[in-house]
């Protein structure tokens, strides 16, 4: 018979579209012994004692036939231990083939088949196999019924011509199918592929199960009520989001596999024990390196920690079958081409894998090709928005300029401040005192009262509680009527001064323009030649030197003068506040008149230049790390739980253009209101985060929500106004948080509060 036929079937394999010659096919035997030649305990069987059975499932004979039978004096017959790389075997025994027939007749047997001639092929063959034929029940050639090619009583219709017709081994066994008994053996390629993933849903669902015990979920880290609070996702989306990944790594498998596979027939040694603890220990170095370095990667990088990285910290609570949990480019990088590459190094190891070398040169080159394909994708950086300012109708200029006399129809009402706090209660900052949840819910009432806001002093003889201002300083800001007002702390920023072409006269000589600095930022300008003249300015700045700041975190540090105007300035009427990125390009006067005396507002900050939800801001802070996650997380829950809900998400028309500002420039009026505003808005800064931007739209709308018919008159403007008045810039990279060092105090007269 020649090498290429089998009973009659060519050997040539179809897969896509074009044929490949495959003479080879798998030589099956007993299963017992077919196990123990794999772990090379026994030799090969005599070829007298098996009929050797070639099959495969991915790839059927051009007959479309199921498994061809073949004598073992077929030139196929090379190896009794072949195997066809990736591709389901079967292992079958002869007794199974025939029962009846004892072990010494199968030379006999071989004998007969050896002569048969070959049948024909059928004119219409079957493309599937039938119903019965697949659930392995015995078939006979003639049995009636419509089969799979529309023909009936037909055997070359349901058998493929190597097993069908006048002669041939189901014809010696009464026309029926050998399934009774059948052992399949599954690949490694498909367990390695598989069982992970088994694994995982195993191994996690034990601890769901475990979740359910009540003694033991007294050993969480989170509690079972934090889940729906804090997680962004559900349940069900962690779950769907697992199974996408594990499909997409089955998909990037199965296809590593197909091409990696070995379909030369030529038995694979099985490595001993020694090289298998080796290749499991370099193949977890590799992949815990890779992953390693790559995860940290993703959280240094800013852009994929907010494009890729940050879904998978979506899930403040985890759950235990949430690991796999990620964006599907993250997935690929850190478990599909990490598990690929780990999978790569630990098959060089051992002599065992020598013959395996040209493979896995090419699989190298396939992993490269893929990595290289995604780096463009990964490196590709947002497209840039181009955020310009816009015209803005500024009057012509100051001369001249009066307040309207209507301006002043606002709410009125008397507030004065606690200066002192006699009992110490809590840890922290004492500079905003401890201010109970009772005493903070009835502070947001727009009446006569004392309040907390800042510069609390403990009781006699304990030390001050922070933003000491000298004397002198303390005096000119007495005076000051309008001011402009900005901070640098720690040396995190440069001396921006205002364009002098762009003020007037008149505001050169009416408006304070006060930049605080701490000592360290003083000495840091200083050695880089900004120094205050003898009046204490360098330009249009009048420098206030802050001593003993409140808080270590100097963001919040910035806020004291940001949002607490009101105290710094007992006298001022209007403030303008820009932070140390802005430099100012246009008149104080003409500001003040735009966006307060034309638009009748008390208070005027620009909206978000990118977002409008405070959901979006929370998950951009944890994007980029801009404050404890945890913390943010308290507070967020804090404020939902209190009625916070999501911009234009209660159906109506939202009380602000946005719940997001833009928190750089801020214009207000001293009003009662708009102090008590600012009072509030620093206690939520105070009580919670440093981020100033998660408590502004709560603050705003808890007061008003509190006082029906005594209005705040907010105007929330564009931000490309907000970029028309002051030019931005960033901020100094190697800027500092800490505090700044003792040795920097040389002056020993201030006072530890203004009046």
């Amino acid at each position: 018979m020649d090498s290429g036929q089998s009973g009659g079937c060519s050997t040539q394999e179809k897969s896509g579209g074009f044929t490949r010659k495959n003479p080879q096919r798998l030589a099956v035997t007993s299963g017992r012994e077919q196990h123990q030649r794999r772990l090379g305990v026994v030799d090969p069987p005599s070829v007298d004692a098996h009929v050797i059975v070639q099959h495969s499932y991915n790839l059927w004979p051009s007959c479309n036939a199921p498994p061809l039978v073949s004598s073992p004096s077929s030139s196929s017959f090379h190896n009794p231990t072949a195997t066809a790389g990736p591709r389901a075997t079967a292992y079958i025994p002869v007794a199974f083939l025939h029962p009846t027939r004892p072990p010494d007749r199968a030379t006999s047997l071989r004998q007969k088949k050896k002569d048969l001639p070959t049948p024909a092929p059928p004119p219409f063959p079957s493309p599937h196999p039938s119903p019965s034929e697949r659930s392995g029940r015995p078939l006979s050639p003639n049995s009636s019924g419509p089969r799979p090619g529309g023909r009936r009583n037909s055997p070359g219709a349901h058998f493929p011509p190597c097993l069908a017709g006048d002669s041939g081994l189901l014809k010696e066994r009464g026309g029926q199918r050998p399934a009774a008994g059948m052992a399949i053996a599954v690949s490694d390629e498909l367990l390695g592929t598989f069982v992970p993933i088994a694994v995982y849903w195993l191994y996690s669902g034990l601890y769901v199960a475990l979740d359910g015990v009540d003694r033991v979920r007294s050993y969480r880290l989170h509690p079972k009520a934090e889940e729906a609070a804090k997680n962004v996702v559900s349940r069900a989306a962690v779950v769907r989001g697992v199974l996408v990944q594990q499909a997409f790594q089955v998909v990037v498998a199965l296809t590593l596999f197909a091409v990696i596979g070995d379909d030369s027939g030529i038995a694979q040694k099985q490595p001993s024990a020694m090289v298998i603890a080796l290749q499991f220990v370099i193949a977890m170095f590799v992949m815990d390196t890779w992953q390693y370095f790559m995860h940290r990667y993703m959280h240094v990088n800013k852009f994929l920690y907010k494009h890729i990285h940050s879904k998978h910290h979506t899930l403040v609570v985890p759950y235990s079958f949430g690991a796999l949990y990620n964006h599907p480019l993250e997935g690929l990088i850190l478990d599909t081409i990490g598990g690929a590459l780990s999978f790569l190094a630990s098959e060089n190891v051992g002599k065992e894998m020598d013959k395996r070398y040209t493979l896995n040169v090419t699989i190298k080159e396939n992993v490269s090709m893929a990595i290289e394909e995604s780096e463009p994708f990964i490196r590709k950086k947002k497209p840039h928005k181009r955020y310009v300012p816009c015209e803005i109708d500024f009057l012509p200029s100051v001369d001249n300029l009066v307040e309207p006399a209507d301006y002043n129809n606002f709410t009125e009402f008397s507030l004065s401040y606690i200066l002192k706090e006699e009992h110490l209660a809590g840890n922290g900052s004492l500079f905003g005192g401890h201010q109970s949840l009772q005493e903070r819910e009835g502070t947001y009432y727009a009446r006569n009262q004392s309040l907390h806001c800042g510069f609390v002093e403990g009781p006699e003889g304990y030390p001050s509680s922070g933003f000491d201002l000298d004397e002198q300083d303390r005096a000119y800001m007495d005076t000051c009527r309008v001011v402009v007002s900005s901070c640098i702390f720690g040396g995190s920023d440069y001396l921006r001064r205002p364009t002098k072409s762009k003020i007037s006269s008149y505001s050169k000589k009416n408006v304070c323009f006060i930049m605080f600095l701490d000592e360290l930022t003083l000495a840091t300008l200083s050695s880089e030649g900004h120094v205050p003249d003898e009046t204490g300015s360098i330009g249009l700045w009048r420098i206030v030197v802050v001593k003993n700041l409140p808080y270590k975190d100097m963001r919040r540090a910035g806020k004291v003068p940001k949002l607490l105007a009101q105290r710094l300035f007992p006298s001022a009427l209007y403030s303008i506040w820009l932070d140390s990125k802005l430099r100012l390009n246009a008149d104080p006067m003409l500001i003040i008149e735009y966006f307060l005396w034309r638009k009748k507002a008390e208070y005027a900050i620009s909206v978000h230049y990118d977002r409008t939800c405070v959901w979006e801001e929370v998950l951009q802070n944890k994007r980029l790390n801009k404050y404890n996650h945890t913390a943010i997380d308290e507070q967020f829950y804090f404020y939902q739980s209190d009625g916070l809900l999501k911009f234009n998400d209660s159906g109506q028309e939202p009380l602000l253009p946005s719940y997001v500002p833009e928190g750089s420039f801020i214009v207000r009026a001293h009003t009662p209101m708009s102090n008590l505003f600012s009072c509030l808005w620093f206690n939520e800064v105070n009580r919670f985060t440093s981020r100033d931007q998660l408590s502004f739209t709560y603050t705003y709308l808890k007061l008003r929500r509190m006082n029906t018919g005594r209005n705040f008159h907010l105007n929330m403007f564009k931000d490309c106004e907000r970029r028309a008045v002051a030019k931005l810039f960033h901020h100094r990279t190697n800027g500092t948080t800490d505090p700044p060092p003792t040795n920097l105090r040389m002056d020993k007269t201030h006072s530890s509060r203004p009046s």
